[in-house]
């Protein structure tokens, strides 16, 4: 993912020019001109959006895989109609393309411009594949981007129009050298170890964990997280971490468990199944009462939201000054 959209934004900065190739990756997103461009915007879409399902998808999805499979079709029809409809109402009122921007030479700065956002989505995925797999692999990462770059860039200073067979023949064989070189790279870097999943006060997941910490009476709060997941990293930093929700899980006493999806992991898949979930994030409370249901909270964590779930899962009547503050 990372080289495919350091090579988008190449390819958006001018470096090379690559027709109907690329483009029909990602280049025609907003533009799509048959079924099949169509058909492949929506696989890369998908695939950009799977699996973080925050903040309105993931009860939709986890309803969805435990329904009958018509019942499965017409929620994921739903989804992909909402992602067509504002191109399907411009198709069957062609009057409203006339509020769009006219074209001209503003579209080739624009062009450019949209190369910055795929610059800071790689930067973003690279903090991902360094989380999974540790500093070492972030730098194969890095190297495989940077070879990335020069096979663009032989592909564009070499351009067909402009040099004979045997050049283009030598210079696109070279360029896809440098390309493969790049993935093995990349390869080479998955191999790295993926960093702690746990935090000074976080304990890693396993069910073993959990069911012991139960059976001593201690409730337990589950963060079902990923490095690659936005909306899991904005609760925990905004959240999670704040001063007041960490008091008050000091206070109630409740075990802090992170369960990290970054890397695929089996355990932690079957307990997202286990909650009628397909992706995260998801926080899952034990309440201290064994004979009480887990406490499933929203996607979207509130400061308020979370300490008064602590206090209902600990059957705490007072709150105390930590819980209070704001």
């Amino acid at each position: 993912m990372a080289i495919l959209f350091f090579g988008l934004a190449l390819n958006l900065m001018g470096v090379f020019e690559v027709g109907t190739v690329l483009t029909r990756l990602g280049g025609r997103l907003a533009q799509p001109t048959g079924y099949a461009d169509s058909f492949s915007s929506g696989v890369l879409a998908t695939l950009i959006a799977t699996p973080c399902t925050a903040p309105f998808m993931g009860a939709a999805l986890g309803f969805a895989l435990t329904q009958p499979v018509l019942q499965t079709f017409l929620i994921f029809g739903a989804l992909g109609v909402g992602m067509a409809t504002p191109y399907v109402v411009l198709s069957l009122s062609p009057p409203l393309l006339r509020l769009l921007p006219k074209p001209g030479p503003w579209m080739e700065s624009m062009k450019q411009l949209l190369a910055f956002p795929l610059f800071g989505t790689v930067i973003w995925l690279v903090w991902v594949f360094g989380r999974q797999t540790g500093v070492n692999g972030a730098a194969y990462l890095l190297a495989a981007l940077m070879l990335a770059g020069l096979a663009g860039w032989i592909i564009g200073r070499w351009k067909p129009l402009m040099i004979s067979g045997r050049t283009r023949l030598v210079s696109r064989t070279i360029a896809f050298a440098v390309l493969m070189a790049a993935l093995g790279l990349v390869v080479r870097g998955t191999r790295g170890e993926a960093m702690s999943a746990g935090g000074p006060t976080w304990q890693p997941f396993s069910q073993e964990l959990v069911q012991s910490l139960r059976a001593e009476g201690q409730p337990v709060f589950i963060d079902f997280t990923a490095a690659w997941c936005l909306s899991c990293q904005v609760n925990e930093q905004v959240i999670l971490s704040s001063n007041t929700v960490e008091s008050a899980f000091e206070e109630y006493n409740v075990a802090k468990v992170k369960a990290d999806w970054t890397r695929f992991d089996p355990e932690i898949t079957e307990a997202l199944e286990s909650f009628g979930r397909s992706g995260v994030p998801l926080y899952v409370l034990y309440p201290s009462d064994l004979s009480r249901a887990p406490i499933i909270l929203p996607t979207i964590l509130t400061k308020r939201g979370v300490i008064d779930a602590l206090q209902d899962a600990t059957g705490s009547g007072v709150r105390s000054s930590a819980s209070n503050a704001s």
